[in-house]
């Protein structure tokens, strides 16, 4: 095997190609795959981030904060995480269990949960698995299959 590198060196460059395209598939697949956090604001009309709109919560992890989001907002939103979290679960070839946070409702009007029937409704049309956590009312858990 010496010999064969010592003699034909070129041999290594497409091993050293094989190596690279692998870590640079690795990285992409942690960038989809990860729990990492990562909050701004996000103008849902652009997809870019605007300063001039109030703060929406999305998350490059498996889980979407809509706490403090009027009704409509929180259903673009979801409406938006959904669709990004579908196209990363197909690019991943695989299941993904999100978690959609609604929070309990205990500073709405009357005490009523707002964002948690909009939710499950919008879940429900969809199709889409979904769960409440039975350790706090005000977490949903999503499977996307």
């Amino acid at each position: 095997m010496d010999d064969i590198i010592l003699h034909h060196p070129f041999i290594l460059i497409p091993i050293i190609v094989i190596v690279i395209i692998g870590l640079i598939g690795g990285c992409i697949y942690c960038l989809c795959c990860s729990d990492n956090n990562e909050y701004g604001k996000l103008n849902i009309n652009t997809g870019e981030y605007d300063n001039d709109i109030p703060e929406v919560r999305i998350s490059t992890s498996k889980t979407l904060d809509l706490h403090g989001m009027d009704a409509n907002n929180a259903k673009s939103e979801l409406e938006w995480f959904l669709e990004r979290k579908e196209q990363e679960r197909k690019w991943c070839n695989g299941s993904m269990t999100l978690t959609i946070i609604t929070g309990k409702g205990n500073h709405s009007p009357h005490g009523h949960p707002v964002l948690k029937p909009v939710v499950k409704k919008y879940l429900e049309n969809k199709g889409d698995t979904h769960n409440v956590d039975p350790q706090n009312t005000g977490r949903l858990f999503v499977q996307l299959l």
